[in-house]
């Protein structure tokens, strides 16, 4: 009988995935006391399953693939960590559509935190031999990205600052981004969180802030800073179900301030939208939108609400400062 319980015991242990044997105090640098690695990506291999590897200050030239849950945890406020171009230049570590990407921090089929780390692509006109370049990517995962930064992205190439590629309850969160040509870009995602991010103009003009394309969400985008977008400042294609709420568009003057085509039972409430060439464009696409676009505010726009294959949208109230056309039918 105790023999047959060795056993037992023996090759219950034997089935115990090799993760949780890793190490629960990763630390890359030596600012902290643990288990200390050089490189974020050799820490987070060694890291135990939903364990935290904490990121000392400094630059990192690497990039890094997160394939098990892990907590990404950057320790300074005051100076983050910071993953940039690795020495040997990029090479491709993923695929979206069918085209190959490089991405400096890329989370696959899994769950992760990140949390104040900051990614810098190297500010380069030319395009990426290896690929399209995405400072952060999330595909077929969830988790948080927060109190981080992308920028730097290689302008070239419809460069993108945050992936969110078949995602589920994905939330990003008070980060600061600029530098390319799509800053958010969410496809295929349900569950979607973005909130409180600030999307700056960089190096040259970009054109779309928060993109969200065929997405059965649902998809909330509220309390957002958008500055500066060549085409929109968010733009939500064939994608239902998208509450947009309390953001500030300022100077968009050559594109929407927001664009919704065949984006159906949207919720667009609240937000402040000026200095565009249309403040807010809605397409429904032969479709019944079952829109609401009420309670915005456009400031010294072209035209500050274009309403054109609309089905039962309701567009009013609205409130209209100096602007050349309020309601655009």
């Amino acid at each position: 009988m105790k023999a047959s319980r060795k056993y037992f015991l023996l090759a219950a242990l034997t089935l115990l995935p090799l993760a949780s044997f890793g190490v629960t105090n990763a630390v890359v640098g030596t600012c902290y006391a643990g288990t200390q690695f050089t490189t974020v990506q050799a820490a987070v291999n060694a890291a135990s399953a939903g364990s935290t590897v904490r990121v000392c200050p400094g630059s990192y030239p690497e990039q890094v693939f997160v394939s098990q849950p892990v907590n990404l945890l950057g320790i300074s406020t005051a100076a983050q960590a910071v993953i940039v171009p690795p020495a040997t230049g990029f090479i491709a570590n993923g695929s979206y559509n069918s085209v190959p990407f490089v991405s400096q921090l890329l989370v696959w089929h899994t769950t992760a935190t990140i949390n104040n780390i900051a990614i810098d692509g190297g500010l380069t006109r030319n395009c990426l031999p290896a690929g399209r370049y995405i400072g952060i990517a999330y595909q077929s995962s969830s988790g948080t990205v927060k109190n981080s930064a992308v920028k730097n992205g290689p302008y070239c190439g419809d460069s993108v600052d945050i992936l969110a590629d078949s995602t589920s309850n994905l939330k990003i969160m008070n980060n600061s981004l600029r530098d390319s040509f799509d800053y958010i870009l969410v496809t295929g995602a349900t569950n979607t969180t973005i909130s409180n991010n600030t999307l700056s103009i960089g190096a040259g003009v970009p054109f779309w802030g928060v993109d969200v394309q065929n997405s059965p969400g649902p998809t909330t985008i509220t309390g957002n800073i958008i500055i500066g977008f060549q085409i929109a400042g968010v733009n939500l294609i064939s994608s239902p179900g998208v509450t947009v709420t309390s953001n500030n568009i300022p100077s968009n003057p050559y594109g929407y301030g927001m664009y919704l085509f065949a984006a159906t039972n949207a919720v667009v409430q609240n937000n402040k939208i000026s200095s565009s060439l249309i403040g807010i464009q809605i397409d429904d696409n032969g479709q019944s939108g079952n829109i609401n676009a009420t309670k915005n505010t456009f400031l010294d726009s072209n035209c500050g609400l274009s309403v054109g294959a609309s089905l039962n949208d309701t567009v009013s109230p609205n409130t209209f400062y100096t602007t050349a056309a309020g309601e655009c039918l």
